[in-house]
């Protein structure tokens, strides 16, 4: 489990299961044993942007330089992790994404990829928002 997810978007991933979008897992609310694919459903976006206080197009994983980034210099602690996250990086005409992040395999430097229908068993994920000004005129 991620820090805080009972209170956050645990329960949105047990609604999330119990309704059949996203497959279940041993624990309900992890952000555990999620496909890409899945991630990408609208349903399933719609439902994290709700929790997040955001609509669906403000949300997204983050690309793999993103994390790197922010990581390194916001979050050095994401680098400390043993598990994988889902990247936004996708290639071979979407056959392929980018999973990385382990400090068993290199944190921030650690990249591999896998298919998005794929559960990589020390796989999570996190949501990034993006916030859109708007000009005056």
């Amino acid at each position: 489990m991620y820090v805080a997810d009972e209170d956050f978007l645990g329960p949105v991933l047990e609604d999330l299961r119990n309704r059949g979008l996203i497959e279940n897992y041993q624990n309900s609310q992890s952000r555990f044993n999620i496909s890409f694919s899945e991630l990408e459903k609208p349903e399933v976006k719609k439902a994290l942007a709700k929790a997040c206080g955001l609509e669906p197009d403000q949300i997204s994983i983050p690309h793999m330089i993103e994390f790197n980034i922010l990581g390194s210099i916001h979050h050095p602690e994401w680098g400390d992790s043993n598990c994988t996250e889902w990247f936004a990086d996708k290639y071979d005409s979407g056959k392929k994404v980018l999973t990385g992040g382990s400090c068993q395999d290199g944190g921030f430097a650690h990249v591999t990829d896998t298919g998005p229908d794929n559960r990589p068993a020390r796989n999570g994920f996190r949501l990034v928002g993006r916030f859109q000004t708007n000009p005056t005129k």
